[in-house]
């Protein structure tokens, strides 16, 4: 079961094994982008300044290309080692978030593709809230990613999370029930 990361996801790590491959595996890439792009993403702690990246790339189409082209192949062998380990231990059900699991064609590691959605203006808003970006650079980075309706066509499951928070726990908690996963 793949989800793109969101709070939907938060909700089934309090049932299933699970991890957030964007941040277990951030350190993995911290050199690329450190050689590529030098020493200016850094933020005074010496971590990489995810907004300046972001605005670099997400306004940008050659540097996002780059970023793709150079982490998707170590993600991808990290991932497939992570899920393997996993199994290893008996997992019988893994959640995983991956964003662009589509772009990057990773949809076929998982048994079901579950893609979670949200109407245009609720999505800027929190983008806009969750990062501090003003509308425009809000929209930069959500143009940048496959469209919705692309999402939509290639997943097995839609969870709409425009409504509250519970709704959308509820919404999942059926699904997982009519799996027997609950």
């Amino acid at each position: 079961m793949v989800f793109k990361e969101c709070y939907t996801s938060k909700f089934l790590y309090s049932y299933y094994n699970s991890f957030s491959f964007q941040k277990d595996y951030r350190e993995k890439i911290f050199q690329a982008y450190l050689s590529h792009f030098g020493k200016s993403i850094l933020q005074e702690d010496g971590t990489l300044n995810r907004r300046q990246i972001g605005e670099i790339v997400f306004n940008n189409p050659a540097e996002l290309q780059w970023i793709n082209e150079t982490t998707h192949p170590i993600l991808h062998t990290a991932l497939i080692e992570r899920i393997e380990d996993f199994f290893k231990q008996g997992t019988r059900l893994l959640v995983l978030e991956i964003p662009l699991l589509f772009e990057a064609g990773w949809d076929d590691l998982a048994d079901e593709n579950w893609v979670v959605i949200l109407k245009r203006q609720i999505q800027i808003k929190r983008l806009m809230r969750r990062d501090n970006l003003n509308r425009a650079q809000a929209r930069a980075r959500i143009d940048a990613q496959m469209s919705q309706a692309d999402r939509i066509a290639r997943a097995d499951v839609v969870i709409d999370n425009s409504e509250m928070r519970f709704v959308t726990r509820d919404r999942i908690a059926n699904l997982l029930a009519k799996r027997n996963l609950l």
